[in-house]
């Protein structure tokens, strides 16, 4: 059941606006109205990001066909769900013992951030409980180290994301709450030492200037180019694999459809923020004035999208650049070949490029999610032996953090003799 609630972050979310807006005494019309719309919002978020993914899922299945790749895939989905079977009651209380001591560290030093992002806490303390779970150790002490270990993981993340988060929301009072933050890091120094910040276009051309108004609006200029990359893709793969895999030999129909879903989903994905993020800053008041002072909501990163959303599109596609890039890197090196994880590429990669738009312009969002895609990508391959040690052979976890910290904890514990 905790496990169950801790992996539904819209509940989390509706639960803390709740309990935000009824320590403020705020009517209780009011509070049931704002934790409907907190949840409702979370939910279209998700169903954007869900839809997203869906159309980029079947580009990577032509790809993979077409060049018959075979290698480990970054799933974080398929080692949660292979941890609850095995270990699910270390789980729980892993989550339980790093939730209050992280509430403890919020109440009682300079570190605000209240990590609100549920299915990342769960895949975080599912990494730990597969670490500790070969641990020479009483099993109380497994579950209290791993619950502080998870603690500081959802204290420290989001602060070392905070100084550029100032930068990109600066009317907000709100952190990142998703445990790709030292890709997103590595993007924006990147961004900012290699890229340039955009300058205001000025052009005397009144044909010039009606051109750059077409795509000046981010969902026409995100269809367009979304319709470039699902062409490109379709060109490249075989006319056997496509008919068999999309059942349609109509090429242009198939990258039109999967084009316009695909900017459908983004503009969905920005509405539920906007209706998420009104409620929850409003109710984190009374938290703050109440439990922990000050308190900042860390949040999940597609959070960040309505803001730069073109930057979205350019760091999900230089991020998968620079994925297969380091594909065939390691293929030229012949060793284990990690897949180019879609679903990372997308929502890290994605905010991977905002966060280097936002200090380098557009050529710093591309430029800091290509470093993005290179580092998801070898970062999970020193991951590999941990992961097999613990018994995965086919997947590995995607996002930065997640890779740091299981590096960290194994080979520290290893150091100690804690583990064989």
């Amino acid at each position: 059941m905790l496990i169950q609630f801790a992996s539904e972050t819209g509940f989390i979310i509706g639960f803390v606006t709740f309990l935000g807006l009824l320590l403020q005494r705020k009517p209780f019309n009011t509070i049931l109205e704002a934790t409907v719309k907190v949840i409702i919002g979370y939910i279209i978020l998700q169903f954007g990001a869900h839809l997203a993914i869906q159309q980029l899922t079947e580009i990577t299945v032509l790809l993979e066909r077409t060049f018959s790749l075979k290698g480990i895939m970054p799933n974080n989905e398929m080692i949660v769900g292979i941890s609850q079977w095995h270990y699910g009651k270390m789980i729980g209380y892993i989550i339980v013992i790093g939730m209050i001591l992280h509430i403890v560290i919020a109440r009682y030093t300079k570190y605000k951030y209240i990590f609100l992002t549920g299915h990342h806490i769960l895949y975080m303390s599912s990494l730990l409980a597969g670490i500790m779970a070969g641990a020479s150790m009483p099993f109380f002490f497994k579950v209290l180290l791993a619950g502080i270990i998870l603690a500081l993981s959802m204290t420290l993340f989001p602060a070392i994301c905070q100084p550029m988060m100032r930068q990109l929301v600066p009317e907000q009072n709100v952190a990142i709450g998703h445990f790709g933050s030292v890709g997103y890091v590595i993007a924006g120094w990147f961004g900012k030492k290699l890229g340039k910040k955009d300058e205001q276009i000025k052009s005397k051309s009144k044909s010039y200037v009606k051109a750059l108004k077409l795509i000046s609006n981010p969902i026409v200029s995100i269809a367009l180019f979304m319709l470039i990359f699902f062409t490109v893709v379709i060109i490249i793969t075989s006319k056997q694999d496509f008919i068999t895999y999309s059942g349609s030999d109509n090429a242009l129909l198939y990258a039109l459809n999967h084009s316009f879903l695909f900017t459908a989903a983004i503009y969905i994905i920005i509405v539920g923020v906007r209706m998420l993020l009104t409620e929850v800053l409003t109710s984190f008041q009374g938290i703050a004035d109440k439990i922990v002072p000050d308190a900042i909501p860390a949040l999940d990163s597609p959070v960040i999208f309505p803001k730069a959303p073109r930057a979205v599109v350019i760091g999900f596609s230089f991020s998968l650049i620079g994925g297969i890039a380091a594909m065939f890197a390691l293929i030229s090196l012949k060793v284990n070949i990690v897949l180019p994880a879609i679903v990372a590429h997308f929502i890290s990669g994605g905010t991977a490029g905002v966060f280097g738009h936002t200090l380098g312009g557009y050529r710093g969002a591309a430029i800091g999610s290509f470093m993005h895609g290179l580092f998801i990508t070898f970062l999970p391959l020193f991951l590999l032996p941990v992961m097999f040690q613990i018994g995965y052979t086919q997947t590995t976890f995607s996002e930065t953090d997640f890779g740091i910290v299981g590096l960290l904890v194994y080979y520290v514990m290893k150091l100690l003799n804690l583990i064989q």
